[in-house]
């Protein structure tokens, strides 16, 4: 059975790539170069700020991250420069059996129901981190938006 990392075990420098999956664009799939700066901040909160860049621009993003051992539920505030205009997006969940951290919240589409987008962070051991995004349609069928992957450095 895999080690459920606590939070506190994340912070830290973290440098990686990572891959932006725009279906509606060419070229669909857009790779990157990603440092992150883990650090725990108001005593009970993981903050997670990474750098990025798309279409030649550099960007930013910023996790708040929020688990209440006592509920087994998790929390997630999150805004980035490319993703999101004026508003963050805040969502809800919990580890999973393999120790991941998996939230669900939800966005306005301009031309019909919300769809959802899907966070999982995944501690692979001390070294390794991945962050996986997911567009969810109002069909339900997950579309993979984000794939990032860190080492520890």
């Amino acid at each position: 059975m895999p080690r459920t990392i606590a939070l506190s075990e994340l912070t830290g420098n973290w440098r990686g790539s990572g891959t932006l999956f725009t279906p509606w664009r060419t070229p669909a799939e857009t790779e990157y170069d990603s440092t992150a700066f883990i650090s725990i901040a108001a005593r009970n909160f993981l903050k997670l700020e990474y750098t990025w860049e798309a279409d030649g621009k550099p960007q930013d993003g910023l996790m708040l991250v929020s688990e209440n051992n006592k509920a087994g539920s998790i929390s997630i505030l999150w805004i980035d420069s490319w993703h999101q205009s004026e508003t963050f997006l805040i969502s809800k969940g919990s580890r999973t059996t393999a120790g991941d951290i998996s939230v669900l919240g939800s966005y306005p589409a301009p031309t019909g129901p919300d769809w959802g987008w899907k966070t999982i962070l995944r501690p692979l051991g001390d070294e390794t981190l991945e962050i996986l995004m997911y567009n969810i349609p109002p069909d339900g069928n997950e579309e993979i938006a984000v794939h990032d992957k860190y080492r520890r450095g």
